[in-house]
């Protein structure tokens, strides 16, 4: 259930064009997973839904914010006009 729930948040994901990190709101009825919503700026503190669900995925608070921030270091700039 885990792995469907997983593989139908990216490929919502990657429908939507979203970029970086984004969180999407699912539930599961029976073994079909449900999106509810996809938060592209979802919360950012220690005690928000987001870095609760990294430490529940092993990644800790601080090593989340590194990622992320490597990250934005590593794209592209966007084209000037």
């Amino acid at each position: 259930a885990a792995a469907r729930l997983e593989e139908t948040a990216l490929k919502i994901y990657e429908i939507l064009g979203c970029s970086g990190f984004a969180r999407v709101d699912t539930i599961v009825e029976g073994s079909t997973p449900r999106v509810l919503d996809v938060k592209t700026i979802p919360g950012f503190t220690e005690t928000s839904t987001f870095p609760l669900a990294a430490e529940a995925a092993g990644i800790p608070f601080e090593k989340l914010v590194e990622t992320m921030l490597d990250a934005t270091l590593q794209t592209e700039a966007p084209a000037k006009l």
